[in-house]
């Protein structure tokens, strides 16, 4: 994907889309002081047809909807950080309370790492924040998760050097 930004208007080229070509995000400010501000989300299908989403950025979530026919269909954007975010594609049926997921995808920035350091322990395995202390031949070192932890204990000579040849890197 491809982003061009242009003011209050960004533009992505979704290159590996199955369902979208290309689509435009814009930001609509509220009228007044007691009107909300609001996101535009305009898409191309593959077939040249285009679905309008609009919503709001609440904290770290913008969630756009668009009604079809009866349904209700939703785009939720969770941004995790400046590298990382998911995003998710849910249906309401009419006559139904409840959203129902049709697929969720996490996307990191081309180019970087799935997550960053910030001076503390970097995690071995994801390059994260290492919280959790693992021993390799009297040597210390840190992985975020019980997941990444289990994957370091499995194969630790391949992460012990990808993480020194990073290092080095680096330097």
């Amino acid at each position: 994907m491809a982003i061009q930004g242009e003011g209050r208007v960004d533009q992505a080229r979704l290159d590996k889309s199955k369902h979208f070509k290309a689509g435009e995000l814009r930001y609509l400010p509220g009228k007044d002081a007691a009107s909300k501000d609001a996101f535009q989300l305009t898409l191309r299908t593959q077939g040249m047809d285009t679905v309008t989403f609009t919503g709001a950025l609440d904290n770290k979530t913008l969630a756009l909807e668009r009604p079809e026919k009866d349904d209700v269909h939703r785009l939720v954007f969770t941004f995790l950080h400046a590298n990382r975010f998911l995003y998710r594609y849910e249906v309401k049926p009419a006559g139904k309370a409840l959203f129902a997921k049709q697929f969720w995808v996490g996307a990191t920035k081309e180019g970087v790492p799935f997550a960053a350091g910030d001076g503390k322990p970097e995690c071995i395995v994801s390059g994260g924040a290492g919280t959790i202390a693992v021993v390799h031949m009297g040597t210390t070192y840190y992985v975020c998760c019980g997941g990444c932890r289990d994957e370091f204990r499995e194969n630790p000579e391949k992460y012990i050097k990808e993480f020194a040849d990073k290092k080095k890197a680096k330097k």
